[in-house]
């Protein structure tokens, strides 16, 4: 599945149906929750591993998050408490965070490994050294 499918639906409420942000941080929390999952499952030596961080570096380069202001010229920009959607990817370092301090003493060691590696893997290759750091 591509990234673009994956960010459509946090798109599609806000550009299309009018969604504020606060009503798609949800949503928003559930894509870096598939990613960890992702991340944590998929072998660290396959070509997909990497394809992941690709799409996370994808996410990101699409940049903010607009839509046509209401009324007036201009756009609004999906900012929420945590940064601009999609720029900024907001939560995501929290989101893994939390997922790495709340499961990792559950985990297989082959899935630790594997999340630890594309959360490596994510910081080589940004060039926002902000990426995976709060």
């Amino acid at each position: 599945m591509a990234f673009s499918n994956r960010t459509w639906v946090v798109t599609s409420r806000y550009c299309d149906i009018g969604n504020g942000v606060d009503s798609l941080e949800g949503h928003i929390h559930s894509l870096w929750y598939m990613y960890y999952e992702f991340g944590k499952n998929i072998s660290s030596e396959s070509s997909e591993h990497e394809g992941l961080v690709l799409d996370i570096l994808r996410i990101q380069g699409m940049g903010p998050l607009t839509r046509p202001a209401r009324g007036v010229s201009g756009i609004n920009i999906a900012r929420t408490v945590d940064g601009t959607l999609w720029n900024d990817l907001p939560f995501m370092v929290g989101d893994m965070i939390n997922c790495w301090i709340n499961h990792s003493a559950s985990m297989s060691g082959t899935h630790r490994l594997n999340f630890a590696k594309y959360m490596m893997a994510l910081e080589s290759h940004s060039d926002d050294r902000s990426l995976t750091r709060s």
